[in-house]
């Protein structure tokens, strides 16, 4: 953070979006209005150098980016955006059953799956809270055309959701890995 303003590539970057560069040109394309505020500003890097000149903006202007990104993407095509609960809840999967060789990110047709495990030949996919009615709809459909193409088993978690624990999580993750059928959870 500089003067206020936050890295748009970071905070893309943050929200699990693997090509931020090429997202903001796509917004940039968007009239001016509905642009969050920016500039381009130089920060300060891990290892203490400055960075090129980046675009920048506002800290009270991310929830207008974060807003602006879930408008842009629901016309085109379904992104991931990722919160720390999630990006921890991948990475406590990946440890946990590494042995099973998980992949992140793995895209089949129109669907990122967040964790594939090759071994078992068994997908992830965490849906967020702010995935609306329709996406969830367009995102089931694809979980099924994923699912046929690959022939595998998938799980949809909902981290952020009421009542989500990471310890059932795990418990119907492993009943995929190890080929035994879950039982619904009443």
């Amino acid at each position: 953070m500089v003067e206020g303003h936050l890295s748009v590539y970071e905070v893309l970057t943050h929200l699990g979006d693997p090509y931020p560069s090429r997202t903001w040109k796509k917004l940039l394309k968007l009239p001016a209005e509905m642009l969050p505020r920016h500039a381009r500003k130089q920060f300060i890097m891990k290892d203490g150098r400055k960075s090129r000149m980046l675009p920048a903006i506002p800290i009270e202007d991310f929830d207008r980016l974060v807003l602006l990104l879930e408008q842009v993407n629901t016309e085109t095509e379904v992104v991931t955006l990722r919160l720390d609960a999630e990006s921890e809840l991948l990475e406590v999967l990946s440890e946990a059953f590494q042995d099973f060789e998980p992949s992140q990110n793995v895209e089949v047709g129109d669907l990122r799956l967040d964790l594939y495990f090759a071994r078992a030949n068994v997908a992830v996919v965490l849906v967020s809270r702010r995935v609306s009615g329709q996406q969830r709809l367009l995102l089931d459909q694809r979980i099924m055309q994923a699912q046929a193409e690959l022939e595998c088993r998938f799980l949809k978690l909902e981290p952020d959701a009421e009542g989500f624990r990471l310890g059932q999580a795990v418990f119907e993750l492993r009943q995929l890995l190890e080929h035994k059928e879950i039982k619904p959870t009443s």
